[in-house]
């Protein structure tokens, strides 16, 4: 009994210190929380294995932020989330962290057809002036921007579509994270073989 106390105790400590709203991405998550449908695709988008998914949850500077920049920058890289992580928690930046990886600013930026303002046409403008990418001192992506870009290539492949599209749903007052829970719904809702059939009526 004192050795099943112990265990309870930690594992209600990890998720007590727990940053996502997750407490184990092997479960299904709450439908009704926006929040959590967004982390689950996320790591369904990039392939985050559920392993490294729930010890990131437990991780005490781990933010919803954190954890797409880190999903999406450990699938570029082919490495794990931890790799990516570890190099974050050094204190550098997230272009920095992406340059460390390998990642190219090719792999970040997407060609919109129209001007939607910053940080998109600033950036997207200098990818294509600049090749040097991340190297190239006289522009820099800060985090927040980073952020944004990430997100939108995470709606970009989880929903198939294209990146104006994406980019005029934000404009009209979408938010990533509703966009992204409303996409898993979509996803996972049971489809309609799979719900009970009420009995035909007999004469």
């Amino acid at each position: 009994m004192r050795i099943a106390g112990v265990i309870f105790f930690v594992s209600f400590a990890l998720c007590a210190l727990a940053r996502l709203p997750v407490r184990n991405f092997n479960e299904p998550p709450d439908m009704t929380d926006d929040l959590q449908a967004s982390l689950y695709l996320t790591a369904e988008t990039w392939k985050v294995p559920l392993n490294e998914a729930n010890s990131f949850a437990a991780e005490p500077k781990a933010t919803p932020e954190e954890f797409q920049v880190a999903a999406f920058l450990a699938n570029q890289a082919g490495v794990s989330l931890f790799e990516i992580w570890n190099a974050r928690l050094k204190g550098g930046s997230w272009a920095r962290v992406a340059d460390g990886a390998g990642v190219t600013m090719d792999q970040l930026m997407f060609n919109p057809a129209k001007d939607y303002g910053p940080p998109y046409s600033k950036a997207y403008s200098f990818w294509r002036n600049h090749p040097r990418g991340w190297l190239d001192r006289s522009f820099t992506v800060d985090d927040v921007e980073f952020i944004r870009f990430v997100e939108v290539q995470t709606l970009i492949k989880a929903a198939g579509k294209g990146a104006d599209e994406i980019l005029d749903s934000l404009a009209s007052g979408g938010t990533f994270t509703r966009m992204a829970a409303s996409i898993y719904r979509q996803k996972h809702a049971p489809s309609a073989a799979s719900k009970p059939q009420r009995p035909k009526k007999t004469r």
